[in-house]
């Protein structure tokens, strides 16, 4: 296979990764938990958007990193998906 046409695959194949939605850009933002309620904790990051997540084991004022899916939709933030919460220590 010429070097022309493994570019080309190689593009094609992110082309439709992108167009399936394998592709998604994730990204990390700092909160602080300011209620629990049984195992719905809600959080508030740098910048003043509140989020929500299930989880235990969370006290008001912990630090946590959400790591959040921006549903490929880079200038919406209220879509964006909370994949994972990581508990910072204090």
């Amino acid at each position: 296979m010429s070097k022309i046409k493994k570019i080309l695959y190689i593009i094609v194949i992110i082309i439709a990764l992108i167009f399936c939605n394998i592709i998604a850009t994730t990204y990390v933002r700092e909160a602080r938990v300011i209620k629990v309620s049984g195992d719905n904790i809600q959080a508030i990051d740098k910048t003043g958007e509140y989020w929500e997540f299930k989880g235990t084991n969370f006290t008001i004022d912990d630090k946590v990193k959400l790591v959040m899916n921006d549903n490929n939709t880079d200038n919406i933030i209220k879509d964006d998906i909370i994949k994972r919460v990581i508990k910072i220590d204090n």
